[in-house]
């Protein structure tokens, strides 16, 4: 069996590592900011369009948004320019972590780096359109519905007192906020199955910890799923499931690998034993 080179790699050099991996991620992404900032008219628009389809489908809402400060869309660009620098990046990122933990791999687990890269992109893209095309559509739509239901309270109404009717107003900064948490936090919620994968394989605990674990797992991510999800219940359920589905599927994966990874140290402990056993003995002094 091939050494590890965390074997003999000493935790400054692990240290040097992780600097050179975050300097190359914050360059990628600062010069993919810069593509972000040329194109920042376009990203803005298709951050306002699940909105505007939303409140298309309500005449009594405002068919647009609001700028409340004068550096407010300046600000809002900068925002949609790091934003679409992140989502180009996020490759080349992805990329980095495979190179800093691949010291701990054998050799020829090695070859999991093409794999790993493709997985965890297509994941992460995965989620930006889980979000973007049925989270964001669901969540606008019932938001503002709730928003101009006038038919709201019990004993007001009965009173004959008019309730509801209030006037709905969007801030632009904080639709962008909103869409851009939502839409990277399903990217890297997306991400739970993968690193439940590598955590099994590096042997830094195994599936049957996980599967323990699931009841724990649920309440993180349903805490989770409520800090990023507009407040209603609706919304964090449809971040929920997924995450939670995601996370069985991680725990599968793990097995799996896992149990491969367990059967490589076996066979090279036994080599190691048969080696130490045909070594000959060195002749007494």
């Amino acid at each position: 069996m091939s050494e590890s080179i965390t074997d003999r790699m000493p935790f400054l050099e692990h240290l040097r590592e992780l600097r050179t991996r975050l300097v190359r991620s914050v360059l990628a992404i600062a010069l993919c900011f810069v593509v972000g900032w040329v194109f920042r008219e376009e990203l803005l628009y298709l951050l306002k369009l699940p909105l505007l389809e939303a409140l298309a489908k309500h005449p009594d809402a405002p068919q647009g948004v609001l700028l409340l400060k004068v550096m407010e869309k300046f600000f809002v660009h900068l925002k949609v320019a790091l934003f679409g620098g992140i989502l180009i990046a996020a490759p080349f990122v992805i990329y980095q972590i495979w190179r800093f933990v691949d010291p701990a791999f054998y050799d020829h687990e090695r070859r999991l780096a093409l794999p790993f890269v493709l997985t965890s992109s297509l994941l992460f893209i995965g989620g930006v359109c889980f979000c973007y095309f049925v989270m964001l559509p669901f969540a606008f739509n019932f938001l503002i519905q709730y928003s101009l239901d006038p038919a709201s309270g019990l004993l007001l109404p009965a009173l004959g007192v008019a309730t509801g009717g209030d006037n709905l107003q969007i801030a632009l900064s904080d639709h962008v906020s909103l869409t851009v948490k939502l839409i990277l936090g399903f990217g890297f919620a997306f991400q739970t199955p993968l690193f439940i994968t590598l955590a099994c394989v590096l042997g830094i605990t195994d599936a049957s910890w996980f599967a323990r674990k699931r009841g724990i797992a649920v309440v993180l991510l349903a805490g989770l799923s409520a800090l990023l999800t507009p407040q209603d219940p609706w919304s964090l359920l449809l971040m929920l499931g997924p995450l939670w589905f995601l996370y069985e599927v991680g725990i599968v994966f793990g097995r799996l690998l896992g149990k491969k990874r367990a059967t490589d140290d076996d066979d090279g402990d036994d080599d190691d034993a048969d080696d130490d056993a045909e070594a000959p003995a060195s002749p007494a002094g």
